[in-house]
């Protein structure tokens, strides 16, 4: 295997190049399930490789001020930590 010359810092650039061939990508399984449904991308599972953990933080004023998309957005995301 080669090493890629291919790198982004966007799920939309690292899906659309895995979509396209270029190589393996770490997306969201809920994310893309769809693409696995249909075929157009295969799960791969490493025994020993871990993609990295990933820091979500949230920064506001007060919960008071909060849109209710982004109230939604962060109870998801609670939820699902």
């Amino acid at each position: 295997m080669q090493n890629s010359q291919y790198r982004v810092n966007s799920g939309i650039l690292a899906s659309a190049a895995a979509l396209n061939g270029l190589g393996f990508a770490i997306l969201s399984k809920e994310g893309c399930e769809s693409a696995i449904q249909a075929g157009t991308l295969v799960e791969v599972s490493f025994d020993e490789l871990y993609p990295a953990p990933i820091e979500l933080r949230a920064v506001y004023a007060s919960k008071r001020s909060l849109s209710p998309k982004v109230d939604t957005f962060l109870s998801y995301l609670l939820k699902n930590i």
